[in-house]
């Protein structure tokens, strides 16, 4: 539910964004960069919320040092080279989508640990 809850929401995000950030800024220029940026956030939310929901079940579990490592895992040691690698790729967005990418493959591991977490017991 959540997955599809908040696919909805960065739906609406993704098809508003450049209404959202002129609400706070008058400039176009800006409004364009803003608008790019908030997209691409828009993209990671859905698979954010999975990321969330295995750590949280890590925890639940008992599995706290699997909490940690998902959580390392995902900020620093995948997200702060896919900035890297997409600012090389994409000037100025690549920053924008990092999380996005980072998010799509953690989400995948997320779903696979916990399947077979829960297929052992």
């Amino acid at each position: 539910m959540t997955v599809g809850a908040l696919g909805l929401i960065a739906l609406c995000f993704y098809a508003g964004a450049e209404f959202f950030v002129g609400m706070f800024i008058q400039n176009g220029e800006i409004i364009g960069y803003g608008t790019r940026f908030l997209r691409g956030l828009c993209l990671a939310l859905p698979f954010l919320n999975m990321n969330f929901l295995a750590v949280g079940v890590f925890q639940a579990v008992g599995m706290g040092k699997k909490a940690f490592a998902f959580a390392i895992l995902r900020k620093i040691i995948m997200e702060i080279p896919a900035i890297y690698l997409l600012n090389r790729l994409l000037p100025l967005y690549g920053i924008a989508y990092a999380q996005f990418v980072t998010e799509v493959i953690l989400a995948a591991v997320a779903v696979i640990t916990i399947r077979r977490m829960f297929r052992e017991k």
